[in-house]
C-alpha cells in the first residue's frame, strides 16, 4: 500500500514537471514583433485616408541590445482604413502589434471632415484595442511627428503620460475610445475629446493639453478654449484637483493662484415653470501663489473667496449660454431629462429651453494659506 502511494506521488511529480517544461501555446518571438505606441489619422486634398503608426522596433543587429528599441514612423495611404493599414503592413518585415498602443490622434483637418470611418474601423477590427485615449491635434501632423520633443522617446508614451498627469486638471479632458463609442451608441447630442496643441518652450516645441474638441455625428464642430473647458468640466461634475486663477483683490493686473483640494457638485433638473438645471458646487482650496504684495487676514480671504465665486460663476454661465445659443448640448441635459423625466415629452434639443442656475461656494483652507506676501 505504501509502495503504491509512493508510485502515485512519483507519477504526479513527473506530470507536473513535464507541464512546467513545455513551451507556451502560440508563442511569438518578441524580436519579431513591431509594437505601435500611437496611431495618427489624417487626410489629404484627395480625401485619401492616411495612417501613421509610431512604432518601437527592437534592435536586431549583433552590435545592439534588443532590450531597447528604436522609433520608426510608418505611413499608409488608401481609400479605406483597411487599405491604408495594408499599405503599412506591406512595408514592414514583421507584424505590427497594437497591445501597447496608447492613443489614437486625429488631425484637425480630418476631424472637421468627419472621423466616422476611422471610429468604425477602430471598433470593428480586432487588431485595435479600445483602451487608448482619443485626441484631436490642432495643427499640422507633420509638426507633431517631426518636431515635438517630450520626456519620453516616443509620442505614444509621452501623450499617455501627459494625459494621465493632467486629466484631473480643470482645463484638461481625457476620453478613451471606449468612452467615445459608449456616448455615441447612447445617442448623446455631442461628445468632447481632449485637444493637443504645440507650445514653444524656449527653442523646444512641446505638447500642451488644455483645450477640447466638440464632436457631433463624428465631426468636429467647435473648440473649447481653456476657460470653456473648465466650465464644461464643472457642469459635468468633473473637477477634482488642479489650479484656478482669480484676480488680486487689490490689483486687477495681478493674479492669485488657488490649489484645489476638494470639490463636490450636486445637480438637479426641475420641470416647474420650464426646465431649470441647478448646479450646487462646493470647492475647497488653498492659496498656492500670489503676484505682488498682499497681507492675508479673514477679511481678505473672504474677498478672495467672493471674487473667485463671481468669476467662476460668470465664466460657467458664459460658456453655458454660448453653447445654448449654438444649440450644442455638451452638458448632457437631454440624457438627464430622459433619465429622470421619462413621462415628459421633451423637445429634440432641450438645452434651448433650459435655464442654468449656479450656486458656487468657495472655501480657502489648509496650510497653503499665508499671512503676508511681499
Amino acid at each position: 500500500m505504501r509502495r503504491s502511494k509512493k508510485f502515485i506521488l512519483l507519477i504526479a511529480v513527473i506530470i507536473m514537471l513535464s507541464c512546467s517544461l513545455t513551451g507556451c501555446f502560440n508563442y511569438r518571438d518578441i524580436n519579431k514583433v513591431i509594437f505601435a505606441t500611437t496611431v495618427i489619422c489624417d487626410t489629404n486634398e484627395n480625401n485619401d485616408i492616411i495612417l501613421y503608426y509610431e512604432c518601437m522596433v527592437p534592435f536586431r543587429s549583433s552590435g545592439d541590445s534588443s532590450e531597447k528599441g528604436k522609433r520608426e514612423i510608418y505611413k499608409g495611404v488608401g481609400s479605406s482604413v483597411l487599405q491604408a493599414a495594408k499599405d503599412i503592413n506591406s512595408a514592414t518585415s514583421y507584424e505590427v502589434n497594437f497591445s501597447q498602443c496608447r492613443s489614437y490622434i486625429f488631425s484637425e483637418k480630418l476631424a472637421r471632415k468627419g472621423i466616422q470611418q476611422y471610429i468604425d474601423a477602430l471598433n470593428r477590427e480586432q487588431q485595435f484595442t479600445i483602451r487608448p485615449y482619443v485626441l484631436v491635434f490642432l495643427g499640422d501632423v507633420n509638426d507633431l511627428i517631426k518636431k515635438v520633443n517630450g520626456d519620453e522617446e516616443n509620442i505614444g508614451t509621452y501623450v499617455n503620460e501627459l494625459v494621465n498627469k493632467t486629466k484631473y486638471s480643470p482645463s484638461a479632458v481625457a476620453t478613451t475610445i471606449n468612452q467615445y463609442l459608449s456616448e455615441r451608441y447612447m445617442d448623446y447630442d455631442s461628445t468632447v475629446m481632449g485637444a493637443l496643441s504645440i507650445k514653444q518652450d524656449g527653442d523646444t516645441p512641446r505638447l500642451l493639453l488644455n483645450k477640447a474638441g466638440v464632436f457631433r455625428r463624428d465631426a468636429l464642430i467647435d473648440i473649447l478654449d481653456e476657460m470653456d473647458t473648465i466650465s464644461y468640466k464643472a457642469l459635468n461634475n468633473d473637477i477634482n484637483t488642479g489650479v484656478i486663477q482669480v484676480n488680486h483683490p487689490l490689483n486687477k493686473e495681478h493674479k492669485i493662484t488657488l490649489q484645489i483640494i476638494e470639490s463636490k457638485t450636486d445637480s438637479n433638473i426641475n420641470y416647474n415653470d420650464g426646465i431649470t438645471l441647478e448646479k450646487n458646487m462646493w470647492i475647497k482650496c488653498n492659496i498656492g501663489e500670489v503676484e505682488g504684495k498682499l497681507a492675508i487676514d479673514d477679511e481678505v480671504l473672504k474677498q478672495i473667496e467672493k471674487n473667485c465665486e463671481e468669476e467662476l460663476s460668470t465664466g460657467i454661465e458664459r460658456t453655458y449660454n454660448k453653447y445654448k445659443k449654438k444649440k450644442i448640448d455638451i452638458f448632457n441635459i437631454n440624457k438627464n431629462i430622459r433619465s429622470n423625466f421619462k413621462e415628459k415629452n421633451t423637445s429634440v434639443n432641450p438645452i434651448v429651453n433650459t435655464k442654468l442656475k449656479v450656486n458656487l461656494k468657495m472655501k480657502i483652507i489648509g496650510s497653503g494659506t499665508i499671512e503676508k506676501s511681499y
